[in-house]
């Protein structure tokens, strides 16, 4: 298989389930699930997800508020919304760009990560992901796929991007979500770990090229909110929305990779 540009939630695919990266991205099955289960609490959760992350783009791109996407929100996504303007940009670095994309070249592949929100000033850069899941732990978000590869990415990048130069320790990764009285959570970055998400990130992208089987997962939970599941388990009906279960963040057309 040949890999032209690759995003962090095609790898999470593969990670999870590689039947699942198979049908996105190579054989790029059109999404059944939809019209089988159209009041899904997950594909609610997404709408409202999308329609939030919309929001802020605008807002930040110097929408007025009064022009903002005329779309008719629910209380809890204006809850949402409301906080984020009131408390999430106190603190952050002057220059942002909302809803960019960087990438940097590792193992022949263009890594792409579409970041919610750059932020930066000389000697610092923050990078924002807006989530409306409940809050894991910091070292669980700190192994995260997303994380390695959106610290990675912009360290090797932002000079190119914006003449800027930086060391790893002044990058910060920002995770906000959105439901939790305490929204925040920071992770730090270092010279060392930007060496072992490089190694990670490399053995991630030559087992994607190498794969020929695309097996399904064996994490029956996966497959209740996968928007593929009428393909595999034409009788399953999703329980509850777990907690932690998130929407996917970027489009996964299959852009860039092609079937040998």
């Amino acid at each position: 298989m040949e890999l032209d540009v690759l995003y962090q939630s095609q790898i999470q695919d593969f990670v999870e389930c590689a039947y699942r990266f198979y049908l996105r991205n190579i054989a790029r099955v059109d999404n059944p699930t939809i019209i089988a289960y159209p009041t899904d609490q997950f594909e609610l959760a997404v709408e409202r997800g999308h329609l939030l992350h919309r929001r802020v783009e605008q807002y930040l791109s110097g929408v007025p508020m009064g022009a903002l996407d005329g779309t008719a929100i629910d209380a809890q996504t204006r809850l949402r919304w409301t906080r984020i303007v009131d408390l999430a940009f106190k603190d952050l670095p002057e220059r942002r760009y909302p809803e960019i994309t960087l990438v940097a070249s590792l193992a022949g592949v263009q890594l792409a990560a579409k970041v919610d929100l750059l932020a930066f000033e000389p000697g610092k850069v923050v990078l924002v992901d807006w989530k409306t899941s409940a809050k894991p732990s910091a070292n669980s978000l700190e192994e995260r796929i997303q994380t390695k590869v959106y610290r990675w990415v912009v360290s090797r990048s932002i000079e190119q991007a914006f003449g800027i130069s930086v060391s790893p320790e002044q990058i910060k990764m920002r995770y906000w979500f959105a439901d939790d009285p305490s929204p925040i959570v920071d992770i730090s970055y270092s010279h060392a770990e930007q060496t072992k998400d490089e190694r990670d990130l490399g053995e991630f992208i030559s087992r994607i090229r190498s794969e020929t089987v695309f097996a399904r997962t064996t994490n029956a939970q996966r497959c209740e909110h996968c928007q593929y599941r009428t393909l595999c388990h034409p009788l399953l009906v999703p329980s509850a929305i777990p907690a932690d279960l998130e929407a996917p963040e970027e489009p996964t057309s299959g852009m860039g990779l092609d079937e040998m």
